[in-house]
């Protein structure tokens, strides 16, 4: 996000009179007079600009903390179920449905028919509690749920 700009020395009032670069830091150069223009190391706006990038990410942080979400990518949880395969011949395939407790609903989760004998959910949320089953698909239709499984994630 482009830093706002400032008149050079020279007295450039181009609204591009400098640019800036978060990579390479602060403010870098006049386009009118081509010299390195006003900086903001170590000027108050240097110091303004510092704080007002600790606020914004301290909102950011209360906002994402409030909403009960992970702030952080790292802190992307997953849940892996595995399960048996069923002694019909018949069966082609496994639906995986999920809920939230205490009181949710069942909804399914897998978008097409799993094949294998594994799925790995890439929904869940921290501090909440999951329930599983899994129902085998054979002849156009559902088996019965399998035995639930309830998993908590930190």
């Amino acid at each position: 996000m482009p830093l706002p700009w400032l008149p050079c020395a020279c007295r450039g009032i181009s609204p591009y009179a400098l640019r800036d670069s978060a990579v390479a830091g602060f403010l870098q150069g006049c386009d009118t007079c081509g010299l390195g223009g006003k900086s903001l190391k170590g000027g108050r706006a240097f110091w303004r600009a510092i704080v007002g990038g600790v606020l914004a990410a301290l909102l950011v942080v209360v906002l994402f903390r409030a909403a009960g979400k992970d702030l952080f990518w790292w802190h992307h949880h997953t849940v892996t179920l595995t399960w048996k395969a069923s002694t019909s011949s018949e069966v082609i395939g496994y639906q995986v449905y999920r809920k939230v407790l205490p009181s949710g609903e069942n909804t399914r989760i897998n978008a097409t028919l799993v094949n294998g004998l594994s799925f790995v959910d890439e929904r869940v949320e921290s501090g909440k509690r999951y329930r599983y089953v899994v129902r085998a698909v054979a002849n156009g239709q559902e088996s019965a749920d399998s035995a639930p499984v309830e998993v908590g994630v930190r």
